[in-house]
C-alpha cells in the first residue's frame, strides 16, 4: 500500500488524484484521504519530492 501512495501522490499529477481510489482488501482511499496517509508520520517510506510538485 506504502508503494501506491507514493506513486498517487508523488508521480501522478494532482489533477488526477482528485479522481483516484486507491482500495486495500475492502478498504477504499479517496485522493484527499491518500494524501493524509501519506503526510501522516507513520508513512513506512522515505518520502520523494519532485520539484515544484505543490504539496496539499
Amino acid at each position: 500500500m506504502a508503494e501506491a501512495l507514493r506513486f498517487a501522490i508523488e508521480d501522478m499529477p494532482s489533477s488526477m488524484l482528485r479522481g483516484c481510489v486507491l482500495e486495500v482488501d475492502e478498504a477504499r482511499f479517496d485522493g484527499t484521504q491518500m494524501q493524509k496517509l501519506y503526510d501522516a508520520d507513520s508513512y513506512p517510506l522515505p518520502r520523494r519530492f519532485r520539484l515544484g510538485r505543490q504539496r496539499r
